[in-house]
């Protein structure tokens, strides 16, 4: 018996990874003010997980959501 999944969770799924998206690109980009304490690299590599996060998250929301 194969269980689906309800509407509700995946719109709640989806809520999550775009909050954890925004949070990530603005902590990725607060983090280019930071001098010395963090490299370009890491914080182009948040906002870019940021990003894709945000863009998971909202191809999920509109492909198995309601």
């Amino acid at each position: 018996m194969k269980r689906k999944l309800k509407a509700s969770t995946i719109e709640k799924f989806c809520d999550v990874l775009i909050h954890l998206g925004e949070a990530s690109i603005i902590g990725g980009g607060a983090t280019l003010f930071v001098k010395g304490l963090v490299s370009w690299g890491e914080s182009i590599a948040g906002i870019a997980g940021g990003t894709f996060l945000l863009l998971w998250g909202l191809y999920i929301y509109n492909k198995y959501g309601e």
